[in-house]
């Protein structure tokens, strides 16, 4: 009724859009609480300020006069996003509604003067909703959890359209200068800038072209394959045993009380714990402050080729929950394509869950609370779907027992945790590394030295807590009958009864264990002829 009412109202208003957003000038921190957005928006020439964060926005003209203030009502709202619509003659936000009791979002618009609803028992929420007025035309549009743009119109209340990719995009928003609606797709290894013309998107002529220079032009046959599809080429390097890469966001490179502190992270107390109950080994600090899995996807090769260390300790996510232009679904796949890039070149990933920030704060509640734990949920998954070791920090630090200080004494502020969740950290990752299964052997060369003598070599096992191998060895490949061990990656045959044919040929496969008795896959059988 309230939708009736206010078309009627503003049926002879004006449609044409003549409002352009600026560049936001800076982002800040206020008072290590909220997320602060500042920067400027046009109107008919007028510049206008504004502030926003999750929870309100505030507009002013230029004699800092307020002229528009919206704030969510509940705990369970959040605001994604605001502009100046004239067919609305106001200034307009959007907002996200979660309910609790059927664990469905709706969508809102909230005017100077009218709150109206316009998606609503939705299993998804909805990211970066960018409205477009033109030629009559009262569209939104939105980036789902499934890899599209869906379109929705307001007049006719229902979706008109929808734009399907087979990679993750993120951050729409439009250009009314260039009549253009920007995003960022995952493309080749990277988020790259993609632009679609909003005269198409009004006709839902849906055309994809990228913004730069020197890259594919998208056409109708064009195809944009899973990442899992274009694997890497030449990516025999050879990994150093003693270096554990650390790769992560603040939390990984160390910080106290919202203050870098690496030399108080876990990464040098790790170094500490390694070099006494291990071997001597390089700790490397990887982490990167304020970055989310966006970021990460284009680091983790450079990173990898950098130090070329045999093992990575994956931390990252944290920034990605409180960041609500960003799928749930868009992080998983960031993840599994690091899993997948670092495996691809023979690295050890160690993966952990979340570490949960303060649940009486705004970022460790509500929505943001869900989105972490959803977050910590597909990194879970993708380390059983990938045979991946795993460290649940969330449940470490969640379940910390009351009698040595609870959660609370882990922490230093809401998100960073103090000095003794640090060095829980690293001691979480010393048992990972010796509980690591050992690696299979791989790259077996059989060499022969004479007529009877023959030496297989193979490559070296760098786990940890690498104990020996076992070689069973037979003179037919359905009877491996005997046994040999070695803690050298070598072993030498020899033919004793060189004269019998039976004798004159071998079988064997090889077996990496570790110290706690765990056992790598055999390799495949092969076989040595003497002659």
């Amino acid at each position: 009724m309230k939708k009736n009412l206010f078309r009627s109202f503003f049926i002879y208003l004006i449609i044409f859009l003549n409002v352009s957003l600026i560049d936001n000038l800076y982002c800040e921190f206020k008072d290590n609480e909220l997320f602060i957005e500042k920067g400027k928006i046009q109107v008919k020439g007028e510049i206008y300020d504004f502030e926003k964060s999750y929870y309100s926005v505030s507009v002013y003209d230029d004699n800092k006069n307020l002229v528009f203030k919206s704030q969510v009502k509940s705990p369970d709202e959040v605001l994604l996003g605001f502009d100046y619509i004239y067919y609305f003659n106001s200034f307009v936000v959007f907002k996200q509604k979660f309910d609790t009791l059927t664990s469905t979002f709706s969508l809102l618009l909230e005017s100077e003067y009218l709150i109206i609803p316009l998606i609503s028992d939705s299993e998804n929420p909805f990211y970066t909703p960018v409205f477009l007025e033109k030629n009559g035309n009262l569209l939104i549009l939105y980036i789902t959890e499934s890899f599209s743009i869906k379109v929705y119109n307001i007049f006719s209340n229902l979706h008109e359209g929808e734009i399907k990719f087979q990679s993750p995009v993120v951050e729409l928003s439009k250009d009314l200068e260039k009549n253009q609606i920007k995003f960022l797709m995952f493309y080749n290894g990277r988020y790259r800038k993609f632009i679609m013309n909003i005269d198409d998107v009004i006709r839902k002529r849906y055309s994809v072209k990228p913004l730069f220079s020197g890259e594919e032009i998208y056409n109708e046959k064009t195809i944009y394959r899973p990442y899992k599809q274009r694997r890497i080429k030449n990516n025999d390097i050879t990994l150093d045993y003693r270096k554990f890469v650390g790769f992560g966001d603040s939390i990984t490179y160390g910080y106290i009380n919202y203050n870098p502190a690496p030399e108080k992270g876990y990464i040098p107390r790790l170094q500490v714990l390694i070099d006494s109950e291990l071997y001597e080994g390089e700790v490397i600090n990887e982490g990167a402050p304020a970055t989310k899995t966006t970021d990460a996807v284009g680091r983790i090769e450079p990173v990898i080729l950098e130090h070329k260390g045999k093992f990575l300790l994956f931390h990252y996510g944290t920034n990605d929950a409180i960041a609500l232009s960003i799928p749930v679904s868009l992080v998983i796949y960031n993840i599994t394509f690091i899993m997948d890039k670092a495996l691809d070149y023979k690295v050890v990933p160690i993966l952990s869950t979340l570490i949960p920030r303060d649940p009486n704060h705004w970022s460790g509640s509500g929505i943001f609370r869900q989105r972490a734990i959803q977050i910590s949920e597909g990194i879970n998954e993708i380390a059983v779907d990938n045979n991946i070791s795993i460290i649940d920090f969330w449940d470490i630090f969640s379940n910390y027992p009351v009698s040595y200080g609870g959660y609370f004494s882990l922490m230093s502020d809401y998100v960073h945790p103090s000095e003794n969740g640090y060095q829980l950290m690293a001691e979480e990752w010393l048992m990972s590394f010796k509980s690591l299964l050992p690696q299979r052997p791989e790259k077996v060369i059989i060499t022969k030295t004479s007529p009877y003598r023959v030496v297989v070599q193979w490559s070296k096992n760098y786990e940890p807590n690498f104990s020996h191998y076992v070689i069973e060895f037979g003179y037919s490949p359905e009877r491996l009958d005997r046994i040999v061990t070695t803690y050298t990656n070598s072993y030498e045959f020899i033919c004793f009864f060189p004269h019998y044919p039976f004798y004159s040929q071998l079988y064997f496969r090889i077996q990496a264990v570790d110290y706690e008795g765990d056992r790598s896959k055999f390799t495949p059988v092969y076989k040595i002829e003497f002659k």
